[in-house]
């Protein structure tokens, strides 16, 4: 049982390892930063507007949630009409 957990720990750390050494997720954002302030306020409206017109969608159409809390696994599916 004790060389599973080992094992794993070594799979584990090769993987992050290797898996490290290709991640670019936020090599724009120097170049983003350097376009200006008023491109880069353009950007963050553009890309934030869906979100906050949905949010602002939903808070006036009456959608809620309960804090009642599910077991695992579970999930709760509303239907509004």
């Amino acid at each position: 049982m004790k060389k599973n957990y080992i094992l794993r720990k070594i799979i584990v750390g090769i993987i992050f390892i290797f898996g490290f050494n290709s991640l670019n997720a936020q090599s724009d954002m120097v170049q983003l930063l350097a376009t200006g302030k008023t491109e880069a306020n353009m950007l963050i409206t553009d890309y934030a507007s869906p979100f906050l017109e949905t949010f602002g969608n939903n808070l006036n159409n009456g959608w809620y949630s309960t804090a009642a809390p599910l077991k695992t696994g579970r999930f709760t599916l509303t239907i509004g009409g």
